[in-house]
């Protein structure tokens, strides 16, 4: 009953027990599998890139083997014969001409196809980390 006056003071603190940094934790998982479709997308990319290249390189291995088996071979034997012809008399300069334009044509189109083959097994073999070669 006396006219004391007093001076109360307190301290919190707060004491986590139940939420142990969740929404930290689902954050995480959140980046974890949006890293795992990120990487699936790539993955998926890359395959149809290479199965989009490969029949180009069939392709162009199937004319390389056409051209070093068939047109070459007949269009140096044409220019051969027809060359031969020339000089006994047979056959005008126009012919010999022909024929080794398109002797050399047949020649030039096995070089761009070996050019464009090689590049486009590069292409996969930079796509896949594979060196084609020892497979």
């Amino acid at each position: 009953e006396s006219d004391d006056n007093a001076f109360v003071a307190g301290v919190s603190i707060p004491i986590q027990l139940f939420d142990r940094n969740q929404g930290a934790i689902k954050e995480a998982e959140v980046r974890v599998k949006q890293g795992e479709w990120e990487r699936k997308g790539r993955l998926n990319t890359l395959k149809a890139r290479v199965e989009s290249i490969y029949p180009v390189a069939e392709a162009l291995a199937a004319e390389i083997s056409a051209l070093t088996e068939n047109s070459i071979p007949y269009a140096e034997e044409a220019f051969t014969i027809i060359n031969s012809g020339y000089q006994q008399g047979k056959f005008q300069l126009i012919d010999v001409l022909d024929a080794q334009r398109t002797l050399f044509e047949a020649r030039q189109r096995l070089l761009e196809s070996i050019k464009d083959y090689k590049l486009t097994i590069n292409e996969i073999e930079r796509i896949t980390g594979q060196n084609l070669n020892k497979l």
